[in-house]
């Protein structure tokens, strides 16, 4: 199902953000739109390209954190630091000060170059939170009931109190809803999304041409 609000500004080439709730299924709405053809990035990934290569994000990472979050190979153990810095607060703040500039700078790039190369969509979960709302054609909002949200989750092995810290650091999801230019509802089987998906890629097409 989608429900469908006014798209948003409108370049050569169409770049879509999707943003949603912790397991409501971004990650598949990215691998449909690259099923399709489409190019996709993200941010998470970027994060992890940063904590990889970025001595100085490491070094501070570690100073902050000790070297407990340090694998015998040199670099994070990004399991132990996510479960230190989503049970307190400071840290997590620590955490995204040093690393969301960055994240954006990539991002934004990456968006400015892809309209002149073809369509594109950018994952970022924290989409409204770091007020990164300008620019897109559309806003997607990938959205799933609580219920199956958690039985989502703990298939990845996550206690209810891991979600429960994961939703506390973002805002909640109908408000995401409500901001968003088009809500995907993510309840049902993957044919029922990549339905959802195509109709809602091609809406964005129509309108960008």
């Amino acid at each position: 199902m989608i429900i469908s609000r006014q798209g948003i500004d409108v370049g050569n080439y169409p770049v879509v953000g999707i943003t949603g709730g912790v397991g409501c299924g971004k990650s598949e709405v990215g691998r449909l739109l690259t099923e399709r053809g489409v190019r996709v990035v993200d941010a998470d990934e970027v994060v992890h390209e940063l904590l990889r290569t970025e001595a100085e994000i490491r070094r501070q990472l570690v100073s902050r954190f000790g070297t407990s979050i340090e694998n015998v190979d040199g670099g994070l153990n990004r399991a132990l630091l996510a479960r230190q810095v989503f049970a307190d607060v400071g840290a997590r703040r620590f955490v995204e000060a040093l690393i969301h500039p960055r994240v954006l700078e990539h991002l934004r790039q990456w968006v400015r170059e892809q309209r002149t190369r073809g369509p594109g969509a950018v994952l970022v979960p924290l989409l409204f939170e770091v007020n990164f709302t300008e620019g897109w054609d559309a806003i997607w909002c990938v959205s799933a009931k609580p219920d199956v949200v958690r039985a989502r989750v703990r298939a990845r092995g996550w206690s209810d109190e891991q979600l429960e810290q994961r939703q506390a650091a973002q805002w909640p999801l109908n408000e995401k809803e409500q901001k968003a230019s088009l809500v995907l509802l993510n309840n049902g089987s993957r044919d029922e999304l990549a339905a959802a998906v195509r109709h809602a890629w091609d809406d964005v097409l129509k309108r960008s041409t």
